[in-house]
């Protein structure tokens, strides 16, 4: 009988945000024609300025706010779901409805033929990367994992994470910013911030 010895290894891994070339995301997602695509927030003023840049964009769009979402029926196709995170979540609320929605409008989503869903997170533009404050609400996190999770369930959908930074001047660059990223296939996850 011999004795062996065996030693493993233990490999760690450091995530961390990389720039985003244009070539990575720059394809357009196709939404079918006339279908609405919702906006689920309680950040009134900025996701009305979405909304309106959408609309220029020749999408129909409609607003709600988080509590609404519970008792609204699902449309038979629906092109987008969008959940819109104020910059500061109060509690869990925002995240329990942003998962029922997706249980809810899901059959709305994949039977439309062309659809996205998008959640947005309010951290640093880089997923809590860049500020790694202890006291982040992990609702941030959350959107974000939901969104992942629905990418692998819903394969004909669209799906994105986005994290908007805290740092633009004003509601209406944020606005531009994410009504472009929000139409463009590219990562999982994508980050905005004023630097990149």
């Amino acid at each position: 009988l011999a004795i062996q010895q065996r030693v493993e290894t233990l490999e760690r891994s450091v995530v961390c945000a990389v720039a985003l070339s244009d070539g990575q995301r720059r394809e357009s997602v196709r939404v079918t024609a006339g279908a609405e695509i919702w906006i689920v927030s309680d950040d009134a003023d900025l996701a009305g300025r979405i909304a309106e840049r959408l609309r220029r964009n020749g999408q129909r769009t409609r607003l709600t706010a988080v509590a609404a979402l519970r008792d609204l029926e699902p449309p038979a196709s629906l092109g987008g779901l969008i959940i819109l995170a104020p910059p500061r979540p109060a509690d869990d609320v925002l995240l329990k409805t942003a998962l029922f929605g997706a249980q809810r409008f899901a059959a709305a989503l994949r039977n439309t033929g062309g659809a996205i869903f998008v959640t947005v997170s309010r951290m640093d533009g880089a997923f809590g990367l860049d500020d790694l404050d202890p006291r982040r609400d992990p609702v941030d996190g959350g959107l974000a994992g939901l969104a992942k999770t629905a990418a692998w369930e819903w394969p004909e959908v669209q799906c994105k994470a986005i994290d908007l930074g805290n740092d633009w001047a004003d509601a209406d660059q944020a606005a531009d910013v994410l009504a472009e990223e929000l139409l463009l296939a590219g990562p999982a996850e994508v980050g905005l911030s004023r630097s990149g």
